[in-house]
């Protein structure tokens, strides 16, 4: 019965009704405990996981990783020396970095869909343009196929993908938006390939359509080539179907903010800028008080203060500048606040003004940059 009515609230009451849970939950001292994070690489790092144990998942994420040797007592976790040890805690700690466990990403529909296209990377402009030639998109409002393609495409591919982490939307869920919103379905060749479901909301002045759910056939997410194409056009057809239909922005849905992992560097790449909107899973980082610039080599991360959204990136001596500008690279986010590199090597005036050649996008993550407002230099151990 709540949730039903809460699906009816605005969508900033809605959020902070589900700040306001999260904040009562995080006091249940009962369900937390310590727990090591092991990602590959780890030494002579050590990562120790302090907090509710249901949410170690979306904390080793961070590292693309998943958690070992849970402690329900807490006490002092011997993983490394202390000086290489990080933590990750649901609480704020001193001289900590506050990260969120998703990131959303928004894509600014104010440019015509040619425009957009157009700040893609040559070789995905010219993947999409091809895969779009031969396709057909069909918008599902008969209960019984909506039904149909939610257990056949949505449910399977969620499950498949996330195993027993996915969350299944509940089938009068998805009647709902499907119905009240909108369920496309994507041919290729005259054969199903792909299904996307979403709706649209206000947010402030601007009407946004959210992508909910993308679902594909067993065939094609089977075929890791055929899930490939799918993924790329369906993604298109959303944001052409959010752009024909009168939207401002479109809502790419949240991913798990880790800057280099695969879901959020996909949604870099088709122009997603970054936001905080709606995501409240949050932890405090402290850094290893040795080597942090290694580390953030490593692991870079996002963090984030009143929204401003940073990216870490540490600098150790062995890396090249070559390696540096390589790696920002493929970090080119939209939507940043201020790049920090924590830097254990003095850095030279050439690497900093190529670093802001690639940060130097006045329209967010587009023609192979992304857009950061300042730069900061932190002199790391």
């Amino acid at each position: 019965m709540l949730h039903a009515l809460a699906s009816h609230l605005p969508v900033e009451l809605r959020s902070g009704l589900r700040h306001a849970w999260r904040s009562l939950a995080k006091a249940r001292l009962w369900e937390w405990g310590v727990s090591i994070v092991e990602p590959d690489g780890l030494a002579p790092f050590g990562i120790a996981y302090v907090g509710r144990l249901g949410e170690l998942p979306i904390a080793s994420d961070l590292f693309g990783v998943r958690s070992t040797d849970v402690d329900r007592t807490i006490h002092p976790v011997s993983v490394a020396s202390p000086e290489q040890a990080a933590l990750i805690s649901e609480m704020p700690l001193p001289g900590s970095l506050r990260v969120l466990g998703i990131m959303r990403t928004m894509v600014s529909l104010a440019p015509s869909l040619e425009q957009i296209l157009a700040g893609y990377e040559p070789e995905l402009r010219r993947r999409i343009r091809r895969l779009s030639s031969g396709c057909s998109v069909r918008q599902i409002t008969d209960e019984q196929e909506i039904l149909r393609v939610h257990r056949e495409l949505l449910v399977p591919f969620a499950l498949s993908r996330h195993g027993d982490r996915a969350v299944i939307v509940a089938e009068e869920d998805i009647l709902r938006i499907a119905k009240s919103g909108y369920l496309g379905l994507v041919s290729l060749g005259g054969e199903v390939v792909a299904a996307h479901v979403g709706f649209s909301y206000r947010h402030g002045d601007q009407k946004v359509f959210s992508a909910v759910r993308f679902g594909y056939p067993s065939p094609v997410f089977g075929d890791g080539k055929k899930l490939a194409d799918a993924n790329t056009l369906n993604a298109y057809c959303a944001l052409q179907h959010a752009a024909e239909t009168g939207h401002d922005v479109f809502d790419f849905g949240t991913s798990c903010a880790r800057p280099e992992g695969g879901l959020l560097q996909f949604k870099r790449r088709r122009g997603g800028e970054l936001s905080t909107f709606d995501c409240e899973s949050s932890f405090w980082i402290r850094l290893p008080r040795s080597g942090s610039a290694e580390f953030l080599w490593r692991w870079p991360i996002f963090s984030v203060d009143h929204d401003r959204i940073a990216l870490h990136l540490g600098v150790p001596p062995r890396v090249s500048d070559d390696e540096v500008l390589a790696r920002m690279k493929k970090l080119t986010y939209g939507g940043l606040g201020a790049i920090c590199l924590h830097t254990a090597r003095p850095l030279g005036p050439q690497l900093l003004g190529r670093a802001g050649e690639i940060y130097g996008s006045s329209s967010g993550a587009v023609h192979g940059k992304g857009s950061a407002q300042r730069f900061e230099i932190l002199e790391a151990a």
